[in-house]
């Protein structure tokens, strides 16, 4: 699991959690797992190194169906952003990463 790049502190509408960039494994996925009752748009972003992103992977979480985003991480590091794009505040939010060898 990833404690920089989790929470369970649900967000205002518009509001943005942005995790900390974290060191990945060389080979490795990271998966992230959103239970919310809100329209977020989740990010997983890339990094080569703790400031300047390259890739910024656009997810779009639906609270009416279950599902985990994956990707494939290419650079040293990775962190998760999630926006709150109802125009609602979040009742619940659970941010769950894994970071998994391939």
């Amino acid at each position: 699991m990833s404690n920089t790049n989790d929470t369970i502190i649900p967000l205002i509408a518009g509001g943005t959690f942005t995790g900390t960039f974290q060191k990945r494994d060389v080979n490795s996925i990271t998966s992230v797992n959103v239970f919310s009752d809100t329209t977020c748009d989740v990010r997983i972003q890339q990094a080569p190194n703790t400031t300047n992103v390259v890739n910024n992977d656009l997810f779009l979480y639906d609270p009416s169906s279950a599902v985990i985003f994956q990707q494939y991480l290419v650079l040293d590091y990775f962190r998760v952003v999630l926006t709150n794009t109802s125009g609602v505040d979040q009742t619940f939010l659970r941010i769950t990463t894994k970071l998994s060898n391939v």
